[in-house]
């Protein structure tokens, strides 16, 4: 079985090519996906001969698309409607799904974020918000990172209590018993949740309203601030590099190549070690949250650039917790990739 794996976001395109659940090859392109596409299409013909099927990741799935599902036009129309919700992750999968489909390349399965986190129960899903309006305009916790959380709760299944805390461009936790989504930060967009690298996380709703009345904020502008001008990044002044981040705080970078192109100053240090810091609590308060949710929790896996890549990160974190002295932490890459693979292998048998 010989299924590619195509992983669009924003502003890249990774491919992983399996054959019977093995990677062969893989790779990352940086740029716009659909360029990126054509780039890969020409270039690296081998990946593309006797597939079986290509695999996409599609970040929202709504409330219509729970397991991985073969895509057409049709359901790439509905899929559109989620766009507005998701805005930098899912137009940039559609665009690729139809460069396949055009290229003739068939079939072409789907697999979602937002699935993994169907087993949520409803105190978990609803807003407080009056139920006339979250029918009609389907407002709900959906949850996302569900293939990285799925990963986890699938190399970790013997464990009954995890808590899977994803940090990377994005981040958020996930409460797990017994293999299924209990509950997890992200909601009705990747927006909520935990401060990100540039995403706000959770605000109190009223700053919105304030921002509009009293700056006369649009709302695209809001949404640029709170997705692109906020989180860490934007409590450290730096760039939206993690890495930059913790240089800037002259804290250990654990990666050999990078190195800091800028002098800094008192006011440069203060700034970045005080994001990190709040950064640290706000992960630690939501894991914390979980222990809740979950009665008590066996272990506790950390993934995402991060999450798997900073012990400096995690050792800050898991300081908050000297109480949990039989609980186990762990650090591990995730393979969303995988997770898509084996779910389409599945469908096709």
């Amino acid at each position: 079985m010989k299924i590619l794996v195509l992983n669009a976001g924003s502003a890249s395109l990774k491919y992983k090519l399996f054959e019977n659940q093995k990677e062969k090859y893989g790779g990352k392109i940086e740029g716009d996906p659909h360029l990126s596409f054509k780039k890969l299409l020409d270039k690296s013909k081998f990946l593309f001969e006797g597939l079986n099927a290509i695999g996409h990741r599609v970040v929202n799935g709504g409330d219509e698309f729970f397991t991985p599902t073969l895509m057409a036009e049709t359901n790439l129309k509905k899929l559109e409607k989620y766009n507005k919700m998701t805005p930098l992750h899912n137009p940039p999968a559609i665009l690729v799904i139809r460069d396949c489909l055009k290229a003739g390349l068939q079939p072409n399965y789907a697999c979602f974020d937002t699935a993994f986190h169907q087993t949520m129960n409803e105190e978990a899903k609803i807003y407080p918000l009056p139920p006339a309006l979250t029918k009609k305009y389907k407002i709900q916790r959906f949850g996302f990172h569900g293939l990285s959380h799925q990963y986890m709760a699938q190399m970790h299944r013997d464990t009954e209590r995890l808590i899977s805390v994803h940090l990377g461009q994005g981040c958020s936790v996930c409460a797990i018993k017994k293999g299924k989504s209990v509950d997890t930060s992200m909601g009705f967009t990747p927006l909520e949740g935990l401060p990100m690298i540039t995403r706000s996380g959770s605000i109190d709703p009223a700053i919105v309203i304030y921002l509009q009345k009293e700056a006369g904020f649009v709302p695209s502008k809001i949404s640029e601030i709170l997705n692109n001008e906020s989180g860490i990044a934007g409590l450290a002044q730096t760039g939206d590099d993690f890495r930059e981040i913790l240089a800037s705080a002259e804290y250990k970078v654990e990666d050999p190549h990078f190195t800091l192109k800028k002098q800094l100053s008192d006011q440069d240090i203060e700034r970045a070690r005080f994001a990190i810091s709040y950064f640290v609590y706000q992960v630690a308060k939501a894991i914390g949250s979980y222990i809740t949710a979950l009665q008590g929790v066996d272990k506790i896996v950390f993934t995402g650039e991060i999450g798997a890549g900073s012990g400096f990160i995690r050792e800050k974190i898991q300081a908050y917790f000297p109480y949990l002295e039989r609980v186990r932490f762990e650090a591990m890459h995730t393979n969303e990739e995988l997770i898509i693979d084996q779910s389409v292998e599945k469908c096709l048998k």
